[in-house]
């Protein structure tokens, strides 16, 4: 499937969901970026559509302004640029809170479908490549 894959353990996920509530408390602009890493062999076969099309870019720009009606993704320099605002915030959150209980196989839609590719979020596999249960 076309798009950006995600997946992350519970701490991972954890971590995003404060910073994005950390962001939606403070009602202002802002951003911060987070570092990628390259996927495994056992986290690239989750979605069970072979080794990556390509390389993972470096780091993830989520870009917070409360005003921005949509969500946009983008690539820039090796960076994942994800703008959104108060409005869709919640649905990004919601990927990252059911990747860190274990669910996946959905994605969260750009504005611009035709323009911009989703981003697909993905369970974390444990060592034998199983979805990791819920602590």
């Amino acid at each position: 499937m076309r798009g950006w894959h995600v997946s992350a353990d519970k701490a991972g996920c954890h971590s995003v969901v404060d910073l994005l509530d950390r962001m939606q408390e403070a009602s202002v602009a802002s951003y911060r970026t987070i570092a990628l890493t390259k996927p495994s062999a056992a986290i690239s076969a989750v979605p069970n559509f072979g080794p990556p099309a390509r390389d993972a870019p470096g780091s993830m720009r989520l870009v917070y302004s409360p005003a921005h009606q949509g969500l946009t993704i983008s690539e820039e320099d090796e960076r994942l640029f994800v703008t959104f605002g108060r409005k869709r915030l919640p649905e990004l959150k919601s990927g990252f809170v059911e990747i860190g209980i274990g669910g996946g196989d959905f994605a969260v839609c750009p504005d611009n479908k035709k323009a911009e590719l989703p981003i697909w979020f993905w369970w974390m596999p444990d060592y034998c490549g199983n979805r990791l249960a819920p602590a």
